[in-house]
């Protein structure tokens, strides 16, 4: 426990966190700022719910919000996920186990790795929700009749095609908060899984941390192309999408497989540790 808090407070202190988490936070923020100022002056009955105005979905669909579903995998990874690369380059690795063992070193930063990746995702996201339950009524006469045809679809079209349908149908705001989990759940695993891939890469820092990103968005447009997009992570990790076919199958596929890439590495890669410099 004590080498897991040193880790965090090593997180918390990483450049790549700290300027990371500041960009995330403001672009939740002007999320935020740009929907206040696109509602500025309208009659209140006219204004939507604050459930509406959440980062983490499809119901405001501007650029930032889809800047930020497309930088998501990026985001989820460079906190810290690439610790033990940086510190198998400057040659501090082995300093760092000669006073813990390897076990100790590996798993804290593995753990430390992923609540990074955690946080990364929720902190924003909870920020933009919090701010949205402070300057918009948390429930509103509008109706979708008022709204673009995106969002009229969602709830006479499209809301059969949800895993969650029944939540989203009565309780949005649950609905969303189910998805922010979801969504720090992934960036965890994410940056866990990069992090894994860091004992058996050692060529390039910045390819180590584009891999994810990589592969993410190549599934993303493979299983798009071919209309599987119960498989593609993004329909799970971002709520209220107008045109998406879930299921309990595909969800449970993604999140198998991104465990999977997170855990089963574990096995191979301590076994990398007394050999890394080789």
């Amino acid at each position: 426990m004590k080498n897991f808090v040193i880790q965090l407070k090593l997180m918390t202190k990483r450049k790549t966190f700290i300027i990371t988490l500041s960009a995330v936070m403001i672009l939740s923020i002007l999320f935020f700022l740009l929907n206040c100022i696109s509602k500025w002056n309208l009659d209140l009955n006219n204004v939507w719910a604050a459930k509406y105005y959440y980062l983490g979905s499809y119901f405001v669909g501007d650029v930032l919000s889809h800047i930020y579903t497309i930088i998501f995998p990026f985001v989820a990874v460079i906190p810290f996920a690439d610790t033990f690369f940086e510190e198998r380059e400057k040659r501090t690795a082995e300093f760092c186990m000669a006073r813990i063992s390897n076990r100790s070193y590996y798993f804290s930063k593995l753990f430390a790795v992923f609540c990074s990746g955690v946080i990364i995702a929720a902190a924003p996201l909870l920020i933009n929700m919090l701010l949205n339950f402070i300057a918009f009524p948390l429930d509103s006469t509008a109706t979708y009749t008022n709204f673009s045809y995106a969002y009229a679809g969602v709830f006479t079209n499209y809301a059969g095609k949800y895993v969650f349908k029944s939540l989203f149908l009565k309780n949005i705001y649950l609905y969303n908060l189910l998805h922010l989990s979801l969504a720090a759940l992934f960036s965890g695993l994410a940056a866990t899984a990069v992090y894994q891939l860091s004992y058996f890469y050692k060529k390039s820092r910045i390819m180590l941390l584009c891999s994810f990103f990589i592969v993410y968005t190549f599934l993303e447009i493979l299983f798009g192309s071919f209309e599987l997009d119960e498989f593609c992570a993004s329909t799970y990790i971002f709520g209220a999408q107008p045109v998406v076919n879930q299921s309990a199958r595909g969800m449970a596929v993604v999140f198998a497989c991104m465990a999977a890439a997170a855990v089963l590495p574990a096995l191979f890669a301590r076994k990398r540790i007394n050999d890394f410099y080789e």
